[in-house]
C-alpha cells in the first residue's frame, strides 16, 4: 500500500483552515501574525515536515525502510510524501483510502498545532493538537487491525 500525500494540498488545507481561524482575532496585527499566509511558507513548511516526521514514526512498524543518501537544510520542497506500507493482505484490505484521509488530516492539524505554537496562539495550538491526537489513534487503529482468517 502506498499513500502519497502532496505538499501543495497540505498547504492549501493548511492556509485555508488558519485564514478562517484567525478571521475571529480583531487586531489586525495579531491576526497577520497568527495567520498561515503565504509569506510564512517556509515557517510552516517545517512544520509540514515535523508532522511527517511524527507521521513515520507511528506508523514504523509497517513502513518500508527508505534510505537517504544524502540531506541538507535548504528550503527546496518536496512535491510529495510518500508512505510505502509493507503488510499483509489481511492487514490492508480496505485502508487505503481511509489511511489517505487520516494521514493528510493528522499532518494538517499537528502542523497547525506546531505553527499556532510558534506564533504564541495557544488556545488554537491546542485545539489542533486534540485532532492530531485523535487522528493519531486512528492512524494506529487502522494499522493495528485486519480481516479474520479466511475458513
Amino acid at each position: 500500500m502506498v499513500i502519497t500525500l502532496y505538499t501543495q494540498e497540505l498547504l492549501n488545507d493548511i492556509r485555508e483552515k488558519s485564514h478562517l481561524e484567525v478571521a475571529e482575532i480583531l487586531d489586525a496585527e495579531a491576526r497577520y501574525r497568527a495567520e498561515a499566509g503565504t509569506e510564512k511558507t517556509g515557517e510552516v513548511f517545517r512544520c509540514i515536515e515535523e508532522a511527517i516526521r511524527e507521521a513515520e514514526i507511528r506508523c514504523m512498524l509497517y513502513l518500508r525502510e527508505q534510505f537517504a543518501q544524502a540531506a541538507d537544510n535548504s528550503l527546496d520542497y518536496p512535491d510529495t510524501f510518500n508512505f510505502v506500507f509493507s503488510m499483509s493482505e489481511r492487514r490492508s484490505i480496505g485502508k487505503t483510502k481511509p489511511m489517505r484521509t487520516v494521514l493528510h488530516n493528522f499532518v494538517v492539524h499537528y502542523a497547525l498545532s506546531r505553527f499556532y505554537q510558534t506564533v504564541s496562539q495557544g488556545a488554537l495550538a491546542e485545539k489542533h493538537a486534540l485532532v492530531a491526537s485523535a487522528e493519531g489513534t486512528a492512524i494506529e487503529d487502522l494499522l493495528y487491525s485486519k480481516l479474520p482468517p479466511r475458513v
